[in-house]
């Protein structure tokens, strides 16, 4: 029986692949920011202004969008109402309540930027309401082509999206600043500083973001042909009954994602850093956290792919065991990538420009590991969603979060951003323990736990063990890295060999 769910795990195989692609190429274009902005924003407090900016606005994100991505694909696939109805609903409720956070958040800008010490700086919150305005209105759209399986419409808008963003930052940071600074074009200075600022350059980053996004909608039109305003009172009733301890959940969650990063500002003892301020610690851990995001994208791709997978398949006779062998081959190549990133770790440092970055390397494989136990947490989520217990993803939150405060005010003194990496380490984790054990009760699924345990053991040893090799020669010394790698995927090959080929055989018939 174990073999009838090869087919369907292939395809979210090659979902994922297709994904993690788009992702990772999305990713990899984006990153030309981290050099451009570390070698722009010289001083590390400035990269911490934009890391702290950028990490408030994943709460604004969660409480504009409040679980209704997740109620849209549960709603979706239960065939009690057509796609399209459920897609008009839950469009139509977030179309009410944006334009109604928006005006409050408008409103109270000033309040709210002084209460975060930013009072000369309330454009920038102006920014990020239009920013998660946008976001929050797209997400549905983007949901859809997912559900539909139309993952190549779905990438070229991503792809196309951060080039455009990318283009924006170069134009005002690089193009548009050597122009006015009279590097090169100096011709046009007079034209350029008619609206050209160089004491906002942080300004031009969330503008950039904000115009990319505004492009969106055009491209998602097709998305948006079939809209039509549809207000049912008692299915939205149901439908927020679903989303509503997402969006608790969501909040927790988004303290266990950026409280380290606000915490290090504020908790950081004076001098705990010779000659660096608590911002410029933030900025030094914000660009190192930069460089954990290999496996966050391997997750993220993995949860574009999964969501709609998990959802339209667990009413299956065997989802039960597709699920159990998805979480396994998941958590293969995450240990895979684990190691992979650690032993070429200062190679991979060097996306960092300015050395003063290069100094919170060290928390790196805390953060990759983190990464890691979330995309376990992500997979055992399954079951309190499709068995209708938000309320329980909402408890975990907290649980998490609880975690998360705790182990920061207690590290961040005795270890600095270290610290908070570790915390960040532990609450996942325990988020991962506590659900396995709720969902084992509630809705049992056969996980390959000791198969686990042992992938992750090996590749945390494999890369222990590369520590302590090191050459002059940098060739050899990659090499001699690499070398672990080999030995990780030969265990893979021969402990999963029968298993590999099985599937793949299935998949081809």
């Amino acid at each position: 029986m174990i073999i009838e769910v090869y087919t369907p795990l292939m395809s979210l195989a090659k979902e994922t692949i297709f994904y993690g692609a788009t992702t990772i190429l999305a990713r990899l274009i984006n990153y030309i920011l981290v050099p451009l902005h570390t070698s722009i924003f010289t001083q590390a407090q400035d990269y911490g202004i934009i890391s702290e900016v950028y990490a408030l606005a994943v709460f604004g994100n969660v409480l504009y969008l409040y679980g209704m991505e997740t109620a849209y694909f549960y709603f979706a696939t239960k065939k009690k109402k057509s796609e399209k109805q459920i897609f008009q609903i839950v469009e139509t409720t977030l179309v009410i309540s944006t334009v109604l956070f928006s005006a409050l958040f408008i409103y109270f800008v000033q309040d709210f930027a002084a209460l975060l010490n930013y009072q000369n700086q309330t454009r920038y919150f102006l920014y990020f309401i239009g920013i998660l305005s946008i976001d929050t209105l797209v997400a549905i759209p983007f949901a859809r082509l997912r559900l539909q399986k139309k993952k190549l419409l779905f990438g070229k808008i991503k792809l196309t999206n951060v080039v455009i963003n990318i283009a924006l930052n170069f134009f005002f940071l690089w193009f548009c600043k050597g122009i006015y600074e009279g590097s090169f074009l100096s011709e046009f200075r007079s034209t350029i500083s008619l609206f050209y600022q160089t004491d906002a350059l942080i300004d031009y980053v969330f503008l950039s973001n904000l115009i990319a996004n505004a492009t969106l909608p055009f491209f998602l039109w097709k998305v948006f042909s079939d809209f039509r305003w549809r207000w049912e009172t008692e299915k939205i009733k149901q439908i927020l009954g679903y989303s509503f301890p997402l969006l608790i959940g969501g909040i927790a969650f988004s303290i266990n994602e950026v409280l380290d990063r606000l915490l290090i500002k504020y908790h950081l003892p004076i001098g705990f850093y010779e000659g660096i301020t608590s911002t410029e610690a933030l900025g030094i851990y914000s660009a190192c956290y930069k460089l954990s995001i290999f496996i966050s994208l391997g997750v993220q791709a993995y949860r574009y792919a999964a969501e709609p997978f998990f959802f339209s398949r667990y009413r299956d006779q065997d989802s039960q065991q597709m699920f159990a062998l998805a979480m396994k081959y998941f958590i293969i190549i995450c240990a895979g990538l684990f190691l992979a990133i650690c032993v070429h770790l200062d190679l991979l440092s060097l996306i960092l420009r300015e050395s003063v970055y290069r100094k919170g390397i060290e928390v790196v494989p805390y953060l990759l590991m983190a990464n890691v136990f979330l995309g376990i947490y992500f997979n055992l989520s399954i079951w309190y969603k499709v068995k209708e217990k938000t309320k329980v993803g909402a408890y975990l939150s907290l649980f998490g979060a609880a975690i998360t405060i705790i182990a920061n005010y207690i590290l961040i003194p005795e270890l600095g951003y270290l610290g908070s990496a570790v915390a960040t380490f532990c609450c996942y984790f325990s988020m991962a323990l506590v659900s396995y054990f709720l969902g084992k009760r509630h809705y049992p699924i056969p996980y390959h736990l000791r198969n686990a345990a042992f992938y992750l053991a090996i590749s945390v040893g494999l890369y222990a063990a590369s520590e302590q090799v090191y050459s002059e020669n940098q060739f050899l010394n990659f090499l001699l890295k690499s070398g672990f790698i080999l030995i990780f995927l030969s265990v893979v090959f021969f402990k999963e060999k029968t298993e590999l080929k099985a599937m793949i055989s299935k998949s081809k018939k």
